[in-house]
């Protein structure tokens, strides 16, 4: 019998390591979230990176 050799899962954590939430941003930064927001709108600030709905 032939064994198949899958891939491990990856988990949420794994997969997003290195990208961090709009709010912690905002706290690191010391500005609120709808500063990022209209920052984003303008197009200046931290690039941003949208994965379905969670804004990173």
């Amino acid at each position: 019998m032939i064994q198949s050799q899958t891939e491990p899962e990856m988990t949420g954590a794994t997969l997003l390591s290195g990208w961090i939430s709009r709010k912690e941003l905002a706290d690191a930064l010391s500005v609120t979230v709808d500063t990022l927001g209209r920052w984003e709108a303008r197009r200046i600030g931290p690039p941003c990176v949208r994965a379905g709905r969670m804004v990173l």
